[in-house]
């Protein structure tokens, strides 16, 4: 789809997009999301930076046994597409018993991408961005770490999440929220939107609790 409607979207005043890619590896790709094509989110990544949507961002879980091996190879795709890839902490999410498997800290992950960066020392950046970015030795592209588990942010963070069916969630953890969709389809003004996401905001808590949620990570965009 966002091969297709990239331009449309950025003719539209879409600023910038974020994609999920969590392999660069065709056969991976099959195995980890059991549908789609490695090579239409490719074309999507491209047409996004044609379209003038960047800095496109590349997002992908890191996980042991799957892609962890790959790190250098995201790093490499970034400098050669122009995009910065993202790499978050896979989640205790339904903990089950192969997560502890699974599961690389931020500081493992810097030790596997070595001598793709300048420096272990992050970049300076926007304290509220949940992703600590890194200077790949081209000098010039940026790959972030979001690390909830290694290192919270909780309490830096400015983020709420507005689901499809119209749910204002003020952590991604949260498994209810606030029903913006019926304020908005029932004519509700400013005052009653700016007071909704007052609430989304009060809901978020000073830190998240990974064992409350019962959603797959994939019906929530996470």
């Amino acid at each position: 789809l966002l091969e297709e409607f990239a331009q449309p979207l950025a003719n539209a005043g879409l600023g910038r997009v974020n994609v999920s890619l969590d392999t660069l590896r065709p056969e991976r790709f099959k195995a980890i999301c059991r549908m789609g094509e490695l090579d239409a989110v490719l074309r999507g990544i491209d047409a996004a930076t044609r379209a003038g949507l960047e800095p496109v961002k590349v997002n992908a879980v890191v996980m042991r046994g799957s892609n962890f091996d790959e790190l250098q190879d995201f790093a490499r795709f970034g400098m050669e597409r122009g995009v910065s890839v993202r790499f978050i902490e896979y989640m205790p999410i339904r903990k089950g018993q192969d997560w502890e498997q699974k599961y690389a800290s931020r500081e493992q992950c810097l030790e596997q991408l070595g001598p793709m960066l300048m420096s272990n020392e992050p970049a300076l950046g926007n304290r509220h961005d949940p992703a600590r970015y890194y200077t790949l030795r081209d000098g010039r592209t940026l790959i972030g770490l979001i690390s909830p588990v290694s290192h919270g942010f909780c309490n830096n963070c400015n983020r709420l999440r507005l689901r499809p069916e119209g749910a204002l969630r003020g952590c991604l953890l949260n498994e209810t929220g606030v029903d913006i969709k019926t304020i908005l389809r029932g004519g509700g003004g400013d005052s009653l939107v700016a007071e909704a996401f007052r609430r989304a905001v009060a809901q978020k808590g000073e830190k998240g609790d990974f064992s409350r949620i019962r959603t797959d990570m994939n019906r929530i965009g996470g």
